[in-house]
């Protein structure tokens, strides 16, 4: 692909393939994250909610035994019990049993609601106790009449004891775990309350909630299609699970596989882990701590709950081949159509080279109003005038016309060249960074748009360029203030490439910003050149590649300062005295423009100076600016 046309149309296909790929790989990768977020997100909602339900219930009942507490605290009295202890006590009976017996009536989630006194106020077990029978009717339960009540406060605390026991040594109301009732012959959870008056102990009050009706709610709980629900206390032992016994612990069983579960429940109220099983499976288990500090888990199947990314996955992989070949056919022809012009344009410049001006360019390329036809009005220009001073000096002058024409062809082209030639090869290194980030993956969206940001001030600068070359055709240009700060982080931006392949530090020194008074591109254009040559010099270095850019304002009021210093080889004193010549360079693939043309803009367009001169470790390139702006781009320096 020798042809210019050619690699235009190689370069835009190659380009937007990566970019669709790019763009593919990134929506599916996005987009898989965000649904397996969603997935994740939806199993902790469902412990959440299961969780919040469930502390509802346990809320309510709570809520009940507090409020018979504060019933019995409001309405015992000590002194009258002091006075006459039995008879009182079989009063506040009579006084106490109708309401537990309504409480219980008015609640039927709860199995029964008890109140039983302190053995050593009343001088023996008393209990109120009130269930629902399997009948569905409130029934009164005396559990004294078996003579076994009494010796269950004496001696070691049974399992079945621990409703009375637990809220006096724990100093507050609490759930017991289920325990077998030896009087109703089931499996219960109770939560009780010590109830004291004036700092005596008055008994225990509270409500039983049977075991089967909590494991009914909780294997009702749907989780997905086919996964469960469980229990924990908090100690995060099995309450109620499908395989797991009580006694169990969940951080024990499966090998400790669920070691960071428990883990996160010890320091996260609710979340969702992610564990490994022995197989070497992936599964999820979401987790929401209840008020009563008991744990609700949820154990969704990891198959139904990251189908949707999987399903998203296949269509993304399918979409972006499509997109794939849909962007070849439309680079094909777009880049075609986009190299037509220039290659009309390279055609007649050819023959103009020639002596032969017949041919014409069409019509439709010199009436279009962007650069191609800029550049097409330009060639007709170059084509007429030659053709003109060739007729009128064919006889006479010839020969002197033919090489000023072609000095002035070759002084164009290489400006064109020298200009182009930079940017043209940090596009280049662009696209190797990110083929290179591609294969390390470490490729990333913010990446991406850095990168395409980077070659579209490029190419932005490039087009800026031709405009530049093009000045006499368009005289008007846009002058304004421009920010001398931003025109040097713009020249290092787009230099970044070389600068990072060169292995070469930037140190910045602003110590003070001001505003320009004319064209920012060409004084863009200028910095870059001065750069470049300055990133040329610090390569040579093996040791310290360093650039130094400071920019201040003078002691002289209106006037300001930037200095671009390289600690490369220090030059001699014929290379300091011809630095800015046309057509002096020390390169061997240099062409003595890019200085040169940077001393016109300063000097000519700026009514500035340019010096270049040695340092101690370096050579230093010294810009002074006079009637600059202050810290406002509208105002001037005083």
């Amino acid at each position: 692909m020798k042809k210019i046309s050619s690699r235009i149309i190689f370069t835009v296909i190659a380009c937007s393939l990566i970019t669709s790929l790019l763009v593919g790989w990134v929506s599916l990768t996005l987009s898989k994250k965000l649904l397996e977020s969603e997935a994740t997100e939806r199993v902790q909602g469902l412990a959440d909610k299961y969780a919040n339900e469930t502390s509802a219930i346990f809320e309510n009942i709570q809520g009940l035994v507090t409020a018979l507490s504060v019933t019995i605290n409001n309405s015992f009295d000590l002194d009258e019990f002091s006075k006459n202890p039995e008879e009182y006590h079989e009063w506040y009976k009579d006084y106490l049993d109708p309401i537990i017996a309504d409480m219980t009536q008015r609640t039927k989630r709860i199995s029964g609601a008890y109140f039983t006194f302190d053995p050593s106020l009343t001088k023996g077990a008393d209990e109120i106790w009130y269930y629902w029978d399997e009948d569905g009717t409130v029934k009164s339960l005396d559990a004294t009449a078996d003579g076994h009540f009494l010796d269950a406060f004496e001696g070691t605390v049974e399992e079945n004891m621990l409703y009375y026991f637990q809220p006096i040594q724990n100093g507050k109301p609490g759930w017991t775990e289920p325990v077998e009732d030896p009087d109703l012959n089931t499996n219960i959870i109770s939560y009780s309350e010590a109830v004291y008056v004036d700092g005596q102990l008055i008994g225990v009050a509270g409500c039983d909630l049977e075991t089967a009706n909590t494991i009914d709610l909780i294997e009702e709980m749907k989780v997905y299609d086919t996964g469960y629900a469980f229990l924990l206390n908090d100690q995060y032992k099995f309450m109620i699970h499908q395989r797991y016994t009580k006694n169990e612990n969940l951080s024990e069983v499966e090998g400790g596989i669920f070691e960071p579960a428990v883990k996160a429940m010890k320091e996260n109220k609710s979340g969702v882990v992610k564990y490994e099983d022995k197989n070497g499976d992936y599964h999820i288990v979401g987790y929401s701590r209840m008020t009563n500090g008991w744990t609700i888990a949820v154990m969704p199947p990891t198959d139904e709950v990251f189908k949707p990314a999987r399903e998203l996955t296949v269509l993304m992989v399918v979409l972006t081949l499509l997109s794939v070949m849909l962007t070849f056919i439309i680079s094909y022809i777009f880049s075609n159509k986009f190299s037509s012009p220039i290659r009309k344009v390279a055609d007649e410049l050819k023959s103009i080279g020639l002596e032969d001006f017949t041919k014409t360019l069409p019509k439709e390329l010199l009436e279009r109003e962007d650069e191609f036809g800029d550049v097409a009005k330009y060639a007709e220009n170059i084509k007429g005038l030659i053709e003109k001073k060739t007729e009128e000096n064919r006889e006479k002058d010839v020969l002197l016309v033919e090489q000023s024409r072609l000095a002035k062809m070759g002084e164009m082209v290489g400006s064109i060249a020298h200009q182009w030639k930079q940017p043209l090869n940090n596009i280049n290194l662009i696209l190797a960074n990110i083929n290179q980030a591609y294969h390390y993956n470490e490729l990333t969206q913010e990446y991406i748009d850095d990168s395409l940001a980077k070659v579209r001030a490029l190419i932005v600068n490039m087009s800026a360029t031709m405009e530049n070359f093009l000045s006499f055709s368009k005289p008007n240009k846009n002058i304004s203030w421009f920010s001398a700060k931003e025109s040097l982080e713009l020249a290092v931006d787009l230099s970044e490439e070389s600068i990072k392949s060169k292995q070469i530090d930037i140190h910045f020194k602003m110590i003070d910003d001001f505003y320009i008074y004319g064209f920012s591109n060409e004084f863009s254009n200028a910095i870059f050149n001065i750069l470049n040559n300055a990133i040329d010099a610090a390569a040579e270095e093996t040791e310290k590649r360093l650039i130094d850019i400071e920019l201040f304002k003078n002691e002289q009021p209106g006037t300001g300062i930037i200095e671009i210093t390289n600690y490369g080889k220090r030059l001699d004193q014929e290379t300091l005295n011809n630095m800015f010549k046309p057509f002096y360079t020390t390169k061997k693939t240099g062409t003595g423009i890019g200085l040169s043309i940077a001393k016109s803009i300063i000097e000519q367009n700026l009514s500035g100076q340019i010096s270049v001169y040695n340092i101690e470790s370096g050579v230093c390139c010294k810009i002074s600016l006079n009637d600059i702006g202050g810290t406002d781009r509208n105002e001037r320096s005083e």
